[in-house]
This record gives structure tokens, C-alpha cells and sequence, in this order.
């Protein structure tokens, strides 16, 4: 039998109990549907210290959903459709929203959850939970001090040249394809009906952090879009260069099913794209021009292994094409367009 309140955490994880203890209270208090917390990521130092620093942070800039997020951080109670597109569009899905317990939640939104198929092991949640916040709004708020505490040496190992990302790339290698886990974003991305929410994620700015010199961890901002196509050149790449898992012997084969998830996705960005003028009218129409040339080349890759890798070379050329044509100001535009967009739905909702 589930409690009331429930949440998730991973393995490795520790919890602080005085804090989850206040947060159950306000929870309780308050009649919450979701509790968005804060997070302590601790990296190991070369000394064997630990050094931490929170997954979120207060941000100065003065984006429309980012103004929302400082309202939960003052302690506004909002429906869930509003208040967690805020946190997506400011902090984006790879990091922060992909942590396990990165939420405290009624139980029948728990319930709710398991409604929804989690196919691969990474960032299932971080879809499935957005997508049942935006249509079926709860009572949401933000809690800033860290509940969970998560330690590791990634860091220091990436600055040692020892860094694996194990398990995240063996399911997935085991399974036929590429090691190249972030493109599990776009596949869950192509699910969404909702084309403001597909939106939303396209167009959201990331917070994440990065090894600092001497050790320890800092944080750096991102536009998801151009991480989208950097992963679906990483793709590519590894489409390129590796040889089958199953068939050693055979140059090209294991990535096939992750080309086709990154030409699927966008065509599906191009399709929607046409559906949202406005929100795609921050994006060059170069960049645009590029992805379509992008997804021709692969879809001729995939019905032709007698010019793949030609054609899979010149599809590498145009995603760094399309890359160039993205600049800080043009993904700040991207960015207020598609929460614009949002707060357009639910106004007319």
C-alpha cells in the first residue's frame, strides 16, 4: 500500500531527513499535488574531499519563464501545467528534471505516473512526469533546500581520462544501439501529441553542471536545441566509426535504429515548425533549410547501404551547419517563444 506522499530515489542517493521532514509539512500544509526540491550533487575532489553544489540555482535573467520560476521561489502555490513548464523552459530536461527524486508527490499523481510506458532507462521520467503535469494540473510548488544528496567521482575521472558512462551506454549497446544515451530526449520528444509542450522542451535553456579546474563541479547554461543536434551528430559519428555489436565483422549496423530516431525527430521538428510559425520564427530559416537537408541525407542512408557512408558524412556537414547558425541571442528568442506560446494555451485553455 502507497502512503499519501510518495517519491522516488535512486541507489546511490542519500536523503537529508530534517529537510524532507519540513518538506512533507509544507507539503501536507499546503495541499500539494507535486513538490519540485532542490538537489546536492556532490563530486569527489583528487584529495578525496567532496565539494557540492545544488542542481538549481537562482538565475538573473529576465525571461518570461524564468520570472514564473522566481514567483516558486518565493513560495507561489500554481497549477502544475504552469509552474513545471517554468522550471523546463528555465532549467531544461537533461539534468535537474532527470534526477530521480526531483519531485514529492500525492499519491494519485504518483498513480497517475504509471499510466505512461517508460521504454528506455534514461529520461523516461523526465517526459512522462511534464507530460502528466501539463495535462492534468495539481496544486505545485518549489522547495529550494536540497533533499537528496547524490555523490560521485565523474568529474575527477572525466579530468583523468578514466570516465565511463557505464550502464547509461550498455543498455543500450546491448540492445543493438548507439552508446550515444541523449537521444533518448528526442524520442520521447516525438511522442508528445501536445505540440506547445513539444515545443516548451525544443525551446528550453539548460542549467547543468561542468568539471571546474583544479575539481569539483560548475555550472554552465545550454540551449537544448543546440545539444539536440550536437547529439544527433555525435549519431552520426558513431554510425561512422563503429563497428556492429552483433556482427563485429560489419562496419555500420548498430546505430541504425538511433538514424532513424534522429531523422524522425526532425521531421517532426520541421512538421511542427509549420504548425507554430510564431514560435519557430526566432530560428534562422537557414538553420531550418539545414536540419531539412539533414533528414533527406539520412533517409537516403537508410534506403541505401551502398552510399552510406557518403551520405552520412555530407549529413554530418549539415548539422554543423545548422549548429552555426545558433547564437545565445537567437536561442533567448527561441526560448520566450515557445513559453509565450504556453502561457497562450493556458490562457485560452
Amino acid at each position: 500500500m502507497l502512503k499519501p506522499i510518495v517519491f522516488s530515489v535512486g541507489g546511490h542517493d542519500t536523503i537529508d531527513w530534517g529537510a524532507l521532514q519540513e518538506a512533507v509539512e509544507y507539503f501536507v500544509q499546503h495541499r500539494l499535488g507535486a513538490l519540485a526540491w532542490n538537489l546536492m550533487s556532490e563530486q569527489k575532489l583528487p584529495d578525496g574531499r567532496y565539494a557540492g553544489l545544488a542542481a538549481l540555482t537562482e538565475l538573473s535573467d529576465d525571461l518570461a519563464a524564468n520570472n514564473v520560476v522566481r514567483s516558486l521561489t518565493a513560495g507561489e502555490i500554481m497549477p502544475s501545467n504552469l509552474g513545471n513548464a517554468a522550471m523546463t523552459s528555465t532549467y531544461g530536461p537533461i539534468d535537474w528534471q532527470a534526477y530521480l527524486g526531483c519531485h514529492l508527490l500525492a499519491r494519485e499523481v504518483f498513480l497517475g505516473l504509471l499510466q505512461y510506458h517508460f521504454g528506455e532507462a534514461v529520461y523516461s521520467l523526465v517526459y512522462k512526469q511534464s507530460t502528466y503535469f501539463h495535462h492534468h494540473p495539481v496544486p505545485y510548488a518549489y522547495w529550494s533546500k536540497p533533499i537528496i544528496h547524490r555523490r560521485s567521482d565523474d568529474f575527477t575521472r572525466i579530468q583523468q581520462g578514466s570516465y565511463s558512462s557505464g550502464w547509461l551506454a550498455d543498455h543500450r549497446t546491448t540492445a543493438g544501439a548507439s552508446p550515444i544515451f541523449w537521444i533518448a530526449n528526442m524520442r520521447y520528444m516525438t511522442e508528445m501529441r501536445s505540440d506547445v509542450l513539444f515545443n516548451l522542451f525544443a525551446s528550453s535553456l539548460t542549467l547543468t553542471h561542468v568539471p571546474a579546474e583544479g575539481g569539483g563541479s560548475a555550472y554552465t547554461r545550454m540551449a537544448t536545441l543546440g545539444n539536440l543536434v550536437l547529439w544527433s551528430a555525435e549519431v552520426v559519428r558513431d554510425a561512422l566509426a563503429r563497428r556492429s555489436h552483433y556482427f563485429p565483422d560489419l562496419k555500420v549496423g548498430a546505430a541504425l535504429r538511433d538514424l532513424r530516431c534522429v531523422a524522425d525527430f526532425w521531421q517532426d521538428l520541421l512538421l511542427r515548425s509549420q504548425r507554430s510559425a510564431q514560435v519557430y520564427s526566432a530560428l534562422p530559416k537557414e538553420f531550418l533549410d539545414r536540419i531539412a537537408d539533414a533528414v533527406g541525407l539520412l533517409r537516403a542512408s537508410l534506403a541505401s547501404t551502398s552510399t552510406h557512408s557518403r551520405t552520412l558524412d555530407l549529413a554530418l556537414n549539415m548539422f554543423g551547419a545548422a549548429a552555426s547558425r545558433l547564437t545565445p541571442p537567437i536561442n533567448v528568442a527561441f526560448n520566450q517563444e515557445g513559453f509565450h506560446a504556453l502561457l497562450a494555451h493556458l490562457a485560452a485553455a
